[in-house]
């Protein structure tokens, strides 16, 4: 596996999120899932590490550190960065963010003008809201205590980190930062979705060669079979091009854009092969990969989903309009 970390304390941070998944997440997937949250032990815990903390900008941690955590975390349970980081994407770029917890979305179909915002949320992965970053056409919005709801339905994927519904009707914002900063914190949710993407792909991959090791047909492991060797690796090398190409896309909101795009079509794409591999093992519902397809396909769903850095993609080659306005 890719270490992103560069420092000793990187290094540290990134072997406390293994340590904190191993122990704390894998085995429990399930119950935080009907529970739909994180018990408030976990959330003590996780601070105690130093793991809330990451996405703080006086935490002063590169991208390529909070990418390697959130890709360890989403290795055990791709829910957990999304339900255990308060702050999320965004934080390390803009020092005075309110206290609790929040999130940034991108919704084209959102109205914003003289400092009011309308429009819907669906869904949202969170199990409360204190405040909600807008990224809009003309820059960066900062909603305070936004009115939120419960959903009443379960959501497909990142259950375990709750679920709610937003509706704006001409609630208060207040601009935060120009186009160059929304940009920026686009660029930041995208490189973390698409560690979380990877992770949980690569959990699925490492269950998929496992089973392909131990099940035999015909004399030998399923896996030592061509057909399947083959696949098992196209996926593995699949898998690192697309981590090599988040990691070198960083601090280039073009390059992002095309990563995690790359990320969304690989990660489903090898989730989907594990749920294969493992036959109807893999469609069960207390499986592992089962819950990483559907937490992957979730999270491919977010901050705009693939078809938004498609277009912010070809723009950066093309004469295209504005991407947020193409895409409403």
């Amino acid at each position: 596996m890719i270490e992103f970390g560069t420092t000793e304390e990187e290094q540290l941070f990134t072997e406390t999120a293994v340590r904190f998944g191993d122990e704390q997440l894998r085995g429990d997937e399930r119950e935080h899932e009907k529970a739909r949250q994180y018990p408030e032990t976990l959330h003590k815990l996780f601070a105690e590490l130093g793991l809330a903390g990451i996405n703080k900008k006086d935490a002063g941690l590169q991208a390529s550190h909070r990418i390697a955590v959130w890709s360890a975390l989403a290795a055990a349970d791709p829910s957990a960065p999304f339900g255990l980081d308060p702050i999320g994407p965004g934080g390390a770029l803009l020092g005075d963010l309110p206290d609790g917890m929040g999130f940034v979305v991108v919704e084209p179909g959102l109205e914003v003008a003289d400092g009011l915002a309308t429009g819907t949320i669906a869904w949202i992965p969170r199990v409360r809201l204190d405040w909600l970053l807008l990224i809009h056409k003309d820059g960066l919005h900062l909603v305070r205590q936004p009115p939120w709801e419960p959903l009443t339905s379960r959501p497909c994927g990142l259950q375990a980190s709750g679920g709610l519904e937003v509706a704006l009707d001409e609630t208060p914002c207040e601009l935060v930062g120009g186009q160059d900063m929304a940009a920026a914190v686009l660029a930041e949710c995208r490189l973390l979705a698409g560690s979380v993407m990877l992770g949980a792909a690569r959990d699925a991959h490492d269950a998929a060669a496992q089973y392909g090791q131990e099940r035999v047909a015909f004399g030998k492991p399923i896996a030592h079979h061509q057909g399947l060797a083959f696949q098992l690796a196209d996926s593995a090398t699949d898998l690192d091009a697309a981590q090599l190409l988040l990691e070198a896309s960083q601090g280039h909101p073009g390059m992002v854009a095309n990563a995690h795009a790359h990320s969304c079509e690989v990660a489903q794409r090898i989730c989907e092969r594990a749920v294969q591999v493992l036959g109807g093992h893999g469609y069960l519902y207390d499986h592992r990969v089962e819950k990483r397809m559907r937490d992957v396909r979730a999270t491919a769903s977010l901050y705009g989903g693939s078809m938004l850095s498609e277009l912010d993609a070809a723009a950066s080659v093309l004469d295209f309009p504005d991407p947020l306005e193409m895409a409403s």
